[in-house]
């Protein structure tokens, strides 16, 4: 019956028959609208039992041969993979001519009509295991087609068909690969407003491997999936931030591999990211351990410490490594008073390894002290200082210094007074103490 009304409209306004090498037809109702063109269904001549669409390249004054080869290409990397790949529409019928078609005989494909996807999962009561399992279709879908040496480019809700039951992916017209001519243009955006990574935004036309690009709207898009929000989040992803999901919005224990995925794939460095492989990797671990009690115990600990190391800052810090303490020491000599029942305060200049080994010398222009350190305390409360401990330098320890030393306590102000740098100055031996301030001026 619908066939035979669209026969009758057919008849009442004439219309464009497009011939194929398999298909005669005519087009009907507008579906959508794209960057390279508008998709319309058909009605084959003779009718077919078959729901079918058309893609027909728009014409434009501006650019239209690149649009044209992106058209092509769109059509020949559908072929190639179609086979290999599953998870894409099949090209039932095409049309594209060798040289650039004029406005009134356009390049054409036809291929199978499918539902869109948002129709399909919004608003239905999908459950978060039920989303993630089209989820990991879609990157298995996306996975192959990376194998293959494909970008897709144009990673969208949009571009994300049901057929056959099946999620699948449409819309190649964006696609990349190093055997297509680089069409991109000076400043020109590559990819979906709300998914874009920011690479695809700044310099789309230096990208010669688009996939980490790909991998970061496929993050975006497991987000809208998961929140049925097409209005997506700028930038990397975050716990902290008022878009993070929450566990509570979700029947299970964990999201935390999801979280992590998220993070990690919306990184703005595209080297850093995952690739979709990877993706895959986390949302398996995700399901094992919503799973699996004891790896949800093992996580939730995790998950606990890292919270409180982000969040929640400690009133002091005890840092134990010889390395760390000369890094530290390094870092603040020139700006804290040296202070200890030893000495006066002192302000110095130079840290540096001893000879002796696991000890320091700190000292200025005309002074060096020496000693071995076991621990340095950072302390916040009620203002931030240091507080050095130091332990007992040994006689068969410190024999291995060539220089003349002077053990702390004979020091006296007169020898430091008189030191210069024309006289090598003996080093000064420090003995243990548990609390060597250093402090702000």
């Amino acid at each position: 019956m619908i066939i035979l009304d669209r026969l009758k409209q057919i008849e009442r306004e004439p219309l464009m028959i497009y011939r194929g090498k398999k298909l005669e037809f005519q087009k009907a109702e507008k579906l959508g609208r794209g960057g390279n063109g508008v998709v319309h269904e058909i009605v084959c001549i003779p009718p077919s039992d078959n729901r079918l669409v058309v893609k027909i390249l728009t014409y434009s004054q501006r650019n239209f041969e690149k649009k044209f080869t992106r058209f092509k290409h769109e059509v020949l990397t559908v072929q190639r993979l179609y086979h290999m790949c599953e998870g894409l529409l099949p090209i039932i019928d095409y049309y594209l001519p060798d040289d650039v078609p004029p406005k009134n005989d356009p390049a054409w494909f036809v291929m199978p009509f499918a539902r869109q996807f948002k129709d399909h999962i919004f608003g239905n009561q999908f459950n978060i295991i039920q989303k993630m399992k089209l989820v990991k279709d879609i990157g298995r879908i996306l996975s192959r087609i990376h194998n293959e040496g494909y970008s897709h480019r144009d990673i969208k809700l949009d571009n994300l068909l049901i057929y056959n039951d099946h999620v699948v992916l449409s819309d190649f017209g964006l696609v990349s690969h190093e055997e297509y001519d680089r069409l991109t243009g000076v400043n020109e955006r590559v990819g979906p407003w709300n998914t874009i990574a920011p690479e695809m935004q700044r310099e789309a036309r230096e990208i010669t491997d688009a996939q980490p690009a790909d991998v970061y709207s496929f993050a975006k898009l497991i987000w809208i999936i998961l929140m049925e929000d097409e209005d997506c989040f700028e930038g990397q992803y975050g716990k902290e931030k008022v878009f993070a999901l929450n566990v509570h919005q979700f029947a299970v224990d964990s999201i935390e591999c999801i979280e992590r995925l998220l993070i990690d794939s919306t990184n703005d460095d595209p080297g850093q990211r995952p690739t979709v492989l990877e993706v895959l990797n986390y949302i398996d671990q995700w399901e094992r351990v919503n799973s699996d009690e004891v790896l949800l115990k093992q996580e939730k600990r995790m998950v606990a410490e890292e919270s409180i190391r982000r969040t929640l800052r400690p009133a002091s810090t005890i840092f134990t490594e010889f390395e760390a303490i000369l890094d530290i020491i390094e870092r603040i000599i020139d700006s804290y008073v040296f202070s200890s029942h030893q000495f006066n305060d002192l302000s110095l200049k130079i840290c540096k390894p001893s000879q002796v080994p696991g000890c320091l010398e700190v000292g200025d222009e005309r002074t060096t002290y020496i000693f071995k350190p076991t621990k340095i305390t950072l302390e916040t409360k009620p203002e931030t200082h240091f507080i050095l401990e130091i332990e007992e330098i040994s006689d068969e320890e410190i024999q291995v210094l060539e220089d003349e030393i002077i053990m702390s306590e004979d020091v006296t102000a007169l020898d430091l007074l008189t030191a210069t740098s024309e006289v090598t100055a003996p080093k000064i031996v420090l003995h243990a103490e548990e609390r060597i301030v250093f402090k702000g001026d």
